[in-house]
């Protein structure tokens, strides 16, 4: 590259020598992978805010990435500057296509060949990097759990990279456990493989069709160069296979519809130790379901219990995302107050559901431990306490009043405590309570209002009003900056980095996602007034906003932050 870079600023030296403001353009290879990028140099006189069209690239490539510099020289009091653009270009096709004559100021640069070669044309050991995709099921029932796994098979390291999610619509989607990261060897060779797992519940039954997975990332160009700061990279991107899935529908007698691989029920008295007529005791119970949702679980009601009153518990439902899959567990508690003494039963709980290993209807019952209820306490102590005696009655002669108690004098503190007995608290409160309201209400209102305002603040319809007045007003950095927080409220999971990044998440909206690179490619355009595009804040609305929360691990990680630390970490193992 620096040899490259060296010729053709001597070339462009020598082109202003004779005084003709040339274009000149130069690929930095010949021949790529499908998955590859290439280099495109163009060297050119002019202001830094201009540069040729770059409409004929269109055609057959895709700039995913552009840099500029400049060279300035003062030759007898002139100042000549020499403006060096450098496009990353992604192949739309394989085969042997033309880099087209690009044109500026009257000067038009020569056409480039350039060779794509299919991937499984190649021979295995040629390749550097590719991505597979593994489905539990294609035939799976209508929310049922489909395991989807994505392995990055890598030879050179990755610096960093993007990683886009299997998406479809009617598909919701889990993202299950922390990246694993292991070695493995295939015909001979030695592979780091990157893997990430999702669960996926098809809402609907029929044809799915899951978007594939896409990888942009950048390697290293030359593994040989262990120099820190010379290292050369490239831009490659990586496409899985698409999956189709055949989602089968819920059968008709099929009941409460409860697909799950594994399901268990259990029952519990919490804290049911000497337990009384009339006292409350909890009885707590825990449906457990493997490979499903826990909004899909089903309530657990308490049946009729003899010589008890019932009254409902409160219910929680919480998920747990494995590696393994997902998780849902509901829990119930039940407060049931014995009416009667003797021995407390609760009927068996029953729960019916569907089990997608044997794929048929699965009953799983709970029995609940039988409780002893003992007498309530005033009814045992009548019972065990003997007769107090009568008192005698006076003789009808004998005087039956009372010799008054001398009456002492009263003390300093009872004093005191008399006195403040006799202010009337109740008028005092309720005097202060208007005040009191008046306070807690502006406290409330200031609590809440901030809370209101930084949600606002970070919602996707803010970000979307902030790119609207920016594309007024024509603040490029404030577009871009707006554009990609809106993705970041949209997207909260593995969000884009990018605006090209936002365009590959907007897949299904293919004419939004064109309209974003547009703007990506207008950005560093020439002019200031075709980069605009007043209605694309308003036409964002329609993107569904992703409600899965980040994990720790995600928030950490980013989209695919661990590709290369967990590259260098197995080559080290390898070591």
């Amino acid at each position: 590259m620096r040899g490259l870079v060296t010729l053709v600023a001597t070339v462009w030296w020598a082109t202003l020598a004779h005084g003709s403001p040339a274009l000149v353009a130069q690929l930095d290879t010949t021949r790529i992978q499908e998955h590859e990028t290439v280099a495109l140099t163009l060297a050119y006189s002019g202001e830094p805010q201009l540069e040729p069209d770059m409409s004929p690239l269109s055609a057959d490539f895709d700039i995913v990435g552009r840099s500029r510099s400049h060279h300035t020289r003062i030759v007898n009091g002139e100042i000549r500057v020499r403006q060096i653009l450098t496009l990353q270009l992604a192949p739309l096709r394989t085969g042997e296509l033309v880099v087209p004559s690009l044109s500026f100021n009257g000067s038009v640069s020569e056409p480039q060949t350039l060779t794509v070669v299919r991937n499984d044309a190649l021979d295995p050991s040629d390749l550097s990097h590719f991505i597979e995709v593994e489905v539990s099921t294609t035939t799976p029932w209508v929310q049922q759990q489909v395991l989807y796994t994505v392995r990055i098979f890598q030879r050179t390291p990755v610096i960093d990279g993007s990683l886009t999610e299997p998406l479809a619509d009617g598909v919701a989607l889990e993202r299950l456990g922390t990246d694993r990261s292991y070695r493995e060897t295939r015909d001979g060779l030695s592979w780091d493989v990157h893997e990430r797992r999702y669960a996926l519940f098809p809402q609907r039954s029929g044809e799915i069709t899951l978007d594939p997975v896409r990888l942009l990332a950048r390697v290293a160009a030359d593994t040989d160069n262990t120099s820190f700061f010379n290292r050369r990279t490239r831009q490659i991107r990586l496409r899985s296979e698409r999956v189709q899935l055949d989602v089968q529908p819920a059968p008709v007698d099929a009941g409460w519809w409860l697909p799950a691989a594994t399901l268990s029920l259990t029952a519990n008295w919490r804290e049911a130790e000497a337990v009384r007529v009339g006292d409350p005791v909890t009885l707590e119970i825990v449906l457990t379901a493997h490979g499903v949702q826990a909004s899909l679980l089903p309530e657990l009601p308490l049946p009729e219990v003899m010589d008890a009153k019932r009254y409902p518990g409160r219910s929680e439902t919480g998920q747990q995302s494995l590696s393994s899959g997902l998780v849902g567990q509901r829990r119930v508690r039940h407060q049931i107050v014995p009416t009667a003494s003797g021995e407390l039963a609760v009927p068996p709980l029953t729960v019916a559901w569907w089990s997608t290993t044997d794929n048929a209807t699965q009953r799983t019952t709970v029995t609940v431990p039988s409780l002893a209820v003992l007498p309530a306490v005033g009814h045992a102590a009548d019972k065990a306490s003997p007769a107090l005696p009568t008192p005698a009655q006076p003789d009808a002669g004998e005087s039956t009043a009372a010799t008054p108690n001398p009456v002492p004098a009263p003390s300093a503190r009872a004093t005191v405590w008399q006195r403040l007995s006799a202010i009337d608290w109740a008028s005092l409160l309720a005097g202060a309570a208007p005040v009191v309201m008046l306070v807690a209400g502006a406290v409330g209102c200031a609590f809440f209002g901030r809370r209101l305002w930084r949600r606002y603040r970070d919602s996707p319809h803010a970000a979307r009003r902030v790119l609207a007045r920016a594309m007024r007003h024509g603040d490029r950095t404030s577009a871009e900056q707006a554009l990609l927080h809106w993705a970041s409220r949209v997207w909260p999971v593995a969000r884009p980095r990018s605006l090209q990044g936002v365009a590959d998440r907007l897949g299904r909206h293919g004419a939004l996602a064109d309209r974003v690179r547009a703007l990506d490619r207008a950005l560093h355009a020439a002019s200031d007034g075709a980069w605009r595009d007043p209605t694309l804040a308003r036409d964002l609305a329609r993107v569904p906003v992703q409600h899965t929360a980040p994990t720790p691990e995600q928030r950490s990680a980013g989209a695919l932050p661990s590709l290369g630390a967990a590259w260098d970490s197995a080559a080290h193992s390898a070591d």
